[in-house]
């Protein structure tokens, strides 16, 4: 008999308050596990579906991006890897159905978009990860958007790649994704957060509240060869300021990966941006994303050379404390992820 199943439920369209009700206990298919969450981490799509009611078409919908917690049953094609009660984290998908959507206390993660968590981690640490890995991944070395070599190598020394936001969550794991890969990083964050993107592997730290902050850039730029850039923020104004940056820097690649949908209509200066939504998802998780999953991630936090980056802050315990969590986000955090036990 299926263990009973509660969730955080939207009920409706913008509805500014999700409450915890009974949801159905998915099932496992093949290339993919539930596992009995323990914690989740919070993410602007979770504030953004839920305030704007974009992409969502049914309710009641669940949320939730970001899960860790102990694998409870394994679909086919994945016994190998992974068993009964191994602790694990994994990156959900609220818009692809309830099956697959963090909020809840069972949820399905498809591979290859899981891994194990080292003993010496905790839940709270190993959830700040999924989504921000896997986007700045997508960003930095699929094929269609910048398409670096991936880590561990060192196919980049000697290039630089621009990375704006680098104190987020998407930042803290390109920054030390592109430096395993042996890229110099340029990094654009706030001045407090310096000392945490350089611990990661930035080799430069700009302000990007400094008014000069694009001739300081272009200058230091200066005899480099720059590969592109990855701005995590993907707003206008960032957009901006990285197109005048690398369209006045002779050796630079023109090109910006981004992250917001319609962000290519920022584009300026003979620069081109491209977004992760025009990645084919098939081909890059059953290569590049399988490899960096089920390879380099487990061995780079097994011996501690990829870091649980930013810190967890640690809002509540239980489902009915991810609404207040989904509040605060909204209106702004800085070089932490907010996370919820359960």
């Amino acid at each position: 008999m299926a263990p009973s199943n509660n969730a955080l439920l939207l009920n409706a369209k913008q509805d500014p308050v999700m409450t915890v009700g009974p949801a159905p206990y998915p099932t496992a298919g093949s290339g993919e596990v539930i596992i009995r969450t323990a914690a989740v981490a919070m993410n602007p799509a979770d504030w953004l579906l839920q305030q704007t009611g974009m992409l969502i078409s049914e309710y009641p919908a669940i949320l939730g991006c970001d899960a860790a917690g102990e694998v409870f049953e394994v679909g086919e094609g994945l016994e190998d890897q992974f068993k009964v009660g191994d602790r694990v984290f994994g990156a959900a998908g609220p818009l692809t159905g309830y099956r697959t959507s963090a909020f809840q206390q069972y949820v399905v993660i498809k591979a290859p978009s899981i891994a194990k968590i080292p003993d010496a981690a905790k839940y709270s640490e190993a959830v700040v990860l999924p989504l921000g890995f896997n986007t700045a991944a997508s960003c930095l070395f699929a094929k269609e958007t910048l398409g670096l070599e991936a880590p561990p190598s060192k196919a980049g020394q000697g290039k630089t790649v621009l990375i704006w936001g680098a104190s987020s969550s998407l930042g803290c794991c390109g920054v030390q994704a592109a430096a395993l890969a042996g890229y110099d990083i340029v990094a654009f964050a706030s001045k407090a957060n310096h000392d945490l993107v350089r611990s990661l592997g930035a080799k430069a730290c700009f302000d990007y509240h400094d008014t000069d902050v694009v001739q300081n850039v272009v200058k230091d730029l200066q005899g480099k060869e720059v590969v592109g850039a990855f701005d995590c923020i993907s707003k206008p104004e960032t957009l901006g300021v990285l197109c005048e940056i690398l369209a006045n820097t002779p050796n630079a690649r023109k090109l910006i990966a981004a992250i917001q949908p319609g962000a290519e209509a920022n584009a300026k200066n003979d620069v081109e941006i491209r977004t992760n939504f025009i990645v084919d998802q098939a081909s890059y998780r059953g290569t590049v994303g399988k490899y960096l999953w089920e390879e380099f991630l487990p061995s780079a936090l097994g011996d501690g050379t990829f870091r649980y980056k930013p810190d967890p802050e640690i809002v509540g315990h239980g489902l009915e404390n991810v609404q207040k969590a989904v509040d605060l986000l909204s209106k702004g955090v800085s070089a932490k992820k907010l996370v919820v036990t359960l």
